[in-house]
């Protein structure tokens, strides 16, 4: 249990009171805490860093800490708690005859203790050795035709985002996770002919997402098991994302990736338009945000709410130093100057979707208050269709009406779309139908060219509103 942060409302006397209260479960028999953590220091409370203005010794700079007298009483009450708890346990034995030591007095026993050298990595079975970034990139290299592609891709986003201009719509479509490059390049050849036919409207991005979290049918995607068999061939995964991505940009169709790992970016970040980053609280991913070449897109929590995605976006504008590596592969210290073109992704949640439009303007709100941009971006599947196709159509929709009735907090919109619609398991031994997606449903590609048309014709409408509006020029005096 931690004693402090939100369970303590950031107060120290909280935390005292917090910390008190697991005393009394623990002396009442609780067996199901085994540990608790304590924000303390010499001085209780906090204080900001502020240039030129010394600093108080002895006082958190950060989270509010219990002074020293308080953590004193906290850690007598504790182990006041642990005795009770096992003279309770002891009477309990003595009484029923079997008197044994407590669970608590028993020390686990690991098959490494002993063995010194296993101090360090004690559960690292093997370490490879990993290409350079540098020699990816010499073996795949850009073109001169796809940095200008990547360059105008990006600068259109950042207009759109920030300038609240309604004339185009970004909107970033494709498989949620690739498994079979000769798929992606059909897909991606239908939609760099679609994506031509309406590119007065639409500014259409791929989504070319190459990583995925384990939780995700037990695979963790192209870069990191190429095989789909586990067999975790790094070094080939890389070498493949390049190689698609410099494939697809070279259509004249610009790409965008979800970063999982903060290493990654450094092998392909050249090659990608737009980013997203899902795990929107991690301060190693606001940090790596801080310093990409893109407009990087964080997606709500998991939960629905959207406050740790504004702060991640506030975060990120942000300069940062920080651990990684660079492009030869050597470990080095990156200091970044921070990312204005980061917004927030409506994802949905576990209790609903969040696209509706109360809750657009509210985080457009709050984001303008900021002084961040205030426009954001809505994912039409994931959580707001419940992974559902047919509904992420429907959601797509909703959002086409709002575009069409004059609302400009919505500057793009995220499809998940592949040539066949729906998701399959992989499961070993099984062929795996062509054009399918292996992790989130999809819809298929007719749905999809449905959705853009429909995307488009909402985005003219929404122009020709505002030029309604628009005041005549008034032409000038001779």
């Amino acid at each position: 249990v931690d004693c402090g942060s939100f369970n303590s409302g950031g107060n120290p006397e909280g935390q005292l009171r917090v910390a008190k209260e697991v005393a009394e479960y623990v002396a009442g028999g609780g067996s199901q805490i085994f540990g608790l953590m304590l924000h303390s220091f010499l001085v209780g409370g906090r204080q900001s860093l502020v240039p030129d203005v010394p600093l108080n010794y002895g006082m958190s700079v950060t989270e509010p800490c219990m002074d020293w007298t308080q953590t004193v009483e906290a850690l007598n009450a504790l182990a006041a708690s642990v005795r009770q708890r096992r003279d309770r346990l002891y009477k309990q034995q003595n009484e029923a005859g079997t008197i044994r030591r407590s669970e608590s007095m028993q020390r686990v026993s690991f098959p490494e203790i002993g063995q010194r050298e296993l101090l360090d990595n004690l559960r690292v079975q093997n370490i490879r050795p990993l290409i350079s970034p540098a020699c990816v990139i010499e073996e795949y290299p850009s073109e001169p035709e796809i940095e200008q592609l990547v360059l105008t891709t990006r600068c259109e986003v950042s207009s759109l985002l920030q300038h609240q201009r309604n004339d185009r719509l970004v909107v970033i479509v494709g498989p949620s996770s690739i498994h079979d490059t000769r798929a992606a390049m059909e897909y991606a050849a239908r939609l760099h002919t679609k994506a031509a036919e309406l590119s007065e409207q639409l500014l259409v991005i791929m989504q070319v997402n190459l990583e995925q979290t384990s939780a995700a049918m037990n695979w963790k995607g192209m870069i990191n098991d190429p095989n789909l068999d586990g067999s975790y061939q790094i070094n080939k995964g890389l070498r493949q994302a390049r190689q698609l991505l410099v494939d697809i940009n070279r259509l004249g169709l610009p790409a965008a990736m979800e970063f999982l790992s903060t290493i990654s970016p450094q092998f392909v970040a050249d090659l990608v338009s737009w980013a997203n980053i899902k795990f929107n609280e991690s301060e190693a991913h606001r940090e790596l945000a801080s310093g990409l070449s893109t407009p990087v897109g964080f997606y709500t929590s998991t939960s629905g709410e959207w406050k740790s995605a504004v702060e991640a976006v506030g975060g990120s504008c942000t300069p940062h130093a920080f651990l990684s590596v660079s492009k030869q592969g050597i470990a080095g210290i990156v200091e970044t100057t921070g990312n204005r073109d980061c917004h927030v992704v409506l994802h949905g949640g576990d209790g609903g979707p969040n696209h509706e439009e109360r809750v657009v303007r509210e985080l457009s709100e709050v984001l303008e208050s900021l002084q961040l941009p205030a426009r954001v971006m809505v994912d039409c599947g994931s959580f707001n269709s419940n992974g559902s196709p047919q509904a992420q159509v429907r959601v797509a929709k909703e959002v086409a009406d709002y575009i069409a009735g004059g609302g400009s907090q919505v500057f793009g919109v995220l499809l998940h779309s592949f040539l066949l619609s729906g998701r399959q398991d992989l499961v070993p031994g099984r062929k795996l139908i062509y054009g399918m997606s292996a992790t989130e449903a999809c819809m298929d590609w007719s749905a999809t060219e449905e959705v853009l048309d429909l995307l488009a014709a909402a985005v003219r409408q929404n122009a020709r509103l505002y030029a309604r509006d628009e005041p005549p020029i008034k032409k000038a005096r001779a």
